[in-house]
């Protein structure tokens, strides 16, 4: 991911169904592209399923906020699912989701989201995404 931070050509990156674990049990894919996402500014695709990003989601999700090149990411079966730092991560997402006019495309299913969790970004959802839950 450090290659990224700097790199201007590449626009799209598919790594699904890479699990990719951290040291100590803790999963860093999340932190590793929140990093790439926040200085990049030519990557525009992002497919990360089945990566097992898991809470670590959070930094990913926390760079969209200032990230004006990324259109699609896909982080459907990441097992972001329940929990504290789960439902942080839900409410950075409504705060991307109102704050982030570029991303075009979003797709979250089968990350073990509540309903409410589900009606909550919905309407944070502006009618230019397409958000799959």
């Amino acid at each position: 991911a450090s290659l990224l931070r700097r790199n201007q050509v590449t626009d799209t990156i598919v790594l699904r169904n890479n699990f990719i674990q951290g040291g100590s049990g803790s999963n860093s894919v999340g932190v590793a592209f929140g990093d790439v996402l926040r200085l990049n500014t030519t990557l525009t695709a992002l497919d990360l399923r089945w990566c097992g990003v898991g809470a670590g989601g959070r930094s990913l999700l926390m760079a969209l906020r200032s990230n004006r090149a990324i259109r699609y990411l896909d982080m459907r079966h990441n097992g972001m699912g329940k929990g504290t730092e789960s439902r942080r991560a839900w409410l950075e997402m409504e705060q991307v989701l109102r704050s982030n006019s570029t991303l075009t495309k979003l797709k979250m299913s089968n990350n073990g989201m509540s309903d409410k969790v589900k009606r909550m970004l919905q309407a944070a959802a502006p009618s230019s995404l397409t958000l799959v839950l």
